[in-house]
């Protein structure tokens, strides 16, 4: 079932399968790079779904909030980098909202797998905390 903006109708539960099926939004974090460096970077079935998306495209943003998504747009609730203007969070995923998702993706692109996988993945073998990945991240951004 792929979704276009006519049918985003509010769902009794969106979860990370409606999320895909929809192509509406970007898949990102370890997902997305599993998926482009698989012989590097390996997730389990409990690996959470990110996504994003452009903070412009207020009808997602609208369908995601009217299916009862919860958006959390204070930073000391949840450590945002320099791009992310809110989260929603959902039963088995989350949507960053991007203030520049075009920027975003050339970063993530960027950035070489092993270095995701040891230092930005919080599975890493590292352990990075959740504020040394954003300043890594928001570093990235300024470069970009």
């Amino acid at each position: 079932m792929s979704l276009i903006f006519k049918d985003l109708q509010p769902i009794k539960e969106i979860t990370h399968k409606d999320i895909l099926e929809s192509g509406l939004f970007q898949l990102a974090g370890s997902r997305y790079m599993a998926n482009k460096y698989p012989e590097i970077i390996q997730v389990t079935e409990s690996t959470d779904w990110d996504f994003y998306c452009d903070v412009s495209n207020v009808v997602l943003l609208n369908w995601l909030a009217s299916n009862g998504v919860y958006q959390v747009r204070e930073r000391n609730v949840y450590p945002f980098d320099a791009l992310a203007d809110s989260i929603f969070i959902g039963s088995d995923f989350q949507v960053i909202v991007r203030t520049d998702a075009e920027k975003y993706k050339k970063v993530i692109d960027l950035i070489d797998p092993e270095f995701y996988r040891d230092y930005l993945w919080k599975s890493g073998k590292n352990k990075t905390s959740r504020d040394q990945i954003q300043a890594i991240f928001n570093q990235m951004f300024r470069m970009v």
